[in-house]
C-alpha cells in the first residue's frame, strides 16, 4: 500500500502504527476516536466512529492491522477504521520518514527616521512599549514585517548535510561560503528571494526552526503577502510538519525560553554569534552592504539549529519520532 495513491471509497487492510489517539465527540454528542497513523509510505489521519469502537480500541505507540475505508475531508484523504487488531511488533518499521528542512531567516528594517510620524509613534508606544530605552526601540524595525524585509534565509538538510543560503543584495555580487557544506545564491529583490524559498520549501514535508512559530513563519507569510507571493501550503504547528526547538527545550514555556546561543554553549555546539554578529546587527550590516557577513551568519544559525535538532531527536523526543 502507498498512502499517496489511495482513492476515496476504496477499502484497505494493512499494518500501521498509531502515533497519537484522542477521544472526541461529534456535534451530536456521539463518541469517536481521532488517530494519527504512520505507514512506511507516509502519515494519515484515522477515525473510529461509534459503531466501530468495540472493534478498534486504539492506543498510542502500538502497531495494528487495520481495515478501513478511504474517505476525504477538505481535500485530504483519511481512513474510516472498521477494525484494528493489535500486533505484537515494534512500531519502528511503520514510522514514516519525512524529508526535513532546518531553516532560519534574517531580517533588516528601515531606519527609524525614514518612517512616517504615525509609524514612529506606533513602533515606540505600541510595538516596542516594553523596550528598555528609546534607542533600543528605534533599532527594532527589523523585527516587524511592517517595517522590515527578509534579507537572508539559511536552509540545511540534516540527512544530506548540505545547506543553502538565499541572500538579498542591492548590487550584483559573488559570495563565497564560509562553510563548504553550504552554497549561496544572491537575489536583487525580496520577492525573488521569497519565491525561491517557497519553491524549495515545497519539496519538504517537515520544518525545524528556533522560534519559527513566533517569528520566522509569520514574518515570511506577511512579507510574501506584501510581495503578492502565494504561500504554497498551510502553516501549522503539528509535530509532523513543524518542530520549533524553542518550545521543545523550554517545555512549551516561552516566557522562560532559552536563547539559541545559551543552548549552543550548554551542548557544546559552535556558537553562531561567536564572531560578533547577531540578528541585532543585520540591519546595519545590510545598510553597509556587508552581504557576506549576513550570509555567513545565517548559515551558522541554520547549522547550529540542525545540530540542536539532532540532540532533541536522539535524546528528548521519546520513542515516537517521525
Amino acid at each position: 500500500m502507498d498512502l499517496k495513491n489511495l482513492k476515496k471509497g476504496e477499502f484497505i487492510t494493512d499494518k500501521l502504527a498509531v502515533l497519537k489517539v484522542e477521544e472526541k465527540q461529534t456535534r451530536q454528542g456521539k463518541p469517536f476516536l481521532l488517530a494519527e497513523l504512520s505507514h512506511a509510505s507516509g502519515l494519515i489521519v484515522g477515525k473510529v466512529w461509534e459503531d466501530a469502537l468495540n472493534n478498534a480500541l486504539l492506543k498510542s505507540g502500538r502497531a495494528y492491522r487495520i481495515t478501513a475505508q478511504v474517505d476525504s475531508y477538505r481535500d485530504e484523504v483519511n481512513l474510516n477504521i472498521s477494525q484494528a487488531t493489535p500486533l505484537d511488533e515494534e512500531i519502528d518499521q511503520y514510522l514514516a520518514s519525512r524529508s526535513t528542512m532546518v531553516f532560519d531567516i534574517e531580517t533588516a528594517g528601515k531606519a527609524f527616521e525614514d518612517l512616517e510620524e504615525w509609524d514612529q509613534n506606533y513602533l515606540l508606544h505600541t510595538l516596542q512599549r516594553q523596550a528598555k530605552t528609546e534607542k533600543e526601540a528605534k533599532q527594532a524595525t527589523g523585527l516587524y514585517p511592517l517595517y522590515g524585509q527578509v534579507v537572508a534565509i539559511g536552509m540545511y538538510n540534516p540527512v544530506s548535510q548540505n545547506g543553502m543560503v538565499y541572500v538579498l543584495s542591492a548590487k550584483k555580487t559573488t559570495l563565497k561560503p564560509e562553510n563548504k557544506d553550504f552554497k549561496y545564491q544572491v537575489f536583487e529583490k525580496e520577492s525573488q528571494l521569497l519565491e525561491a524559498f517557497w519553491q524549495t520549501a515545497n519539496k519538504y514535508e517537515r520544518f525545524v526552526t528556533y522560534n519559527g512559530t513566533g517569528f520566522d513563519f509569520p514574518f515570511l507569510a506577511f512579507r510574501s503577502a506584501f510581495n503578492q507571493i502565494k504561500v504554497p501550503f498551510e502553516i501549522h504547528s503539528r509535530q509532523d510538519f513543524h518542530i520549533d526547538l524553542m518550545y521543545k527545550f523550554s517545555g512549551g514555556n516561552t516566557y522562560h525560553a532559552y536563547k539559541l546561543e545559551a543552548l549552543c554553549r550548554a551542548f557544546g555546539i559552535s556558537n553562531p554569534k561567536a564572531k560578533g554578529v547577531s540578528g541585532l546587527h543585520v540591519s546595519k550590516l545590510f545598510e553597509k552592504g556587508k552581504y557576506q557577513e549576513i550570509a555567513d551568519y545565517v548559515a551558522r544559525d541554520a547549522h547550529a539549529t540542525s545540530q540542536l535538532y539532532q540532540i532533541w531527536r536522539n535524546f528528548m523526543a521519546g520513542r515516537i519520532v517521525i
